[in-house]
């Protein structure tokens, strides 16, 4: 809680810096790559910081960055796409998004591993959360379609039977409701201490694609004559 790590445009990629959250407070560089990086989540100790690297090819990878010593190494580092990574609040779980299956599900896996992964999600799902007891998992799938887009309309929550080992229940849908922004590669929410209230970004809800009114006018031609004579 001493620091805040962010990305910053540095050149033209950004990469991952952190300082005090104090006025002029100086800041220090995290990671030197020319890839683009934004940091997504800490282990309880402070002492690992996940992130979301851009890859040469246009995928995005799951890294981490030790800031004891300033070295990053791989988590999840494979030919799809992989974002969205959540530490739990013990730190022994990793849960993140990848589209290996040809859509958007989420996972969780042992960290720092080895381990077997398991997809939690069914039929779609980004933007992980942990409860703060880590006894639920919450994430966003698309739903309505909205304003001409398709946004994170629903809100899912998977819940734990033990904290001893990966044993998770069958999702459920915990609301569905369209006007919340969807971000990405990392989570744009978050939840409260008590876990009574989420914090979301509400979008304008007028829809700049619905009609809400139609004009007739009659005799446009004999108007159009009037102003404009062509006889002249």
């Amino acid at each position: 809680g001493d620091r805040i790590a962010f990305g910053l445009l540095s050149g033209s990629v950004y990469n991952i810096y952190w300082q005090p959250p104090e006025p002029n407070a100086p800041r220090e560089r995290l990671t030197d790559s020319g890839s683009l990086q934004q940091p997504s989540s800490w282990t309880p100790d402070g002492k690992i910081l996940a992130f979301v690297e851009l890859a040469p090819g246009g995928t995005y990878d799951i890294l981490a960055c030790d800031v004891e010593n300033r070295k990053t190494f791989p988590i999840v580092v494979e030919s799809y796409n992989e974002r969205y990574p959540e530490f739990s609040p013990d730190g022994r779980w990793l849960a993140y998004v990848s589209d290996q299956s040809g859509q958007d599900e989420v996972y969780v896996r042992p960290f720092p591993g080895p381990g077997r992964e398991w997809q939690l999600s069914r039929e779609g799902g980004t933007s992980p959360l942990w409860s703060r007891d880590g006894t639920r998992l919450y994430y966003r799938r698309s739903g309505k379609w909205w304003g001409g887009q398709q946004w994170e309309s629903q809100m899912w929550v998977v819940e734990f039977t033990s904290r001893t080992e990966m044993s998770p229940a069958r999702p459920r849908l915990l609301f569905d409701r369209i006007g919340y922004a969807a971000t990405g590669p990392n989570r744009g929410y978050d939840i409260a201490g008590d876990g009574s209230r989420l914090l979301m970004t509400k979008l304008d809800e007028t829809d700049p694609h619905a009609i809400t009114e139609m004009i007739l006018v009659q005799n446009w031609f004999e108007e159009l004559k009037r102003l404009c004579p062509t006889g002249k």
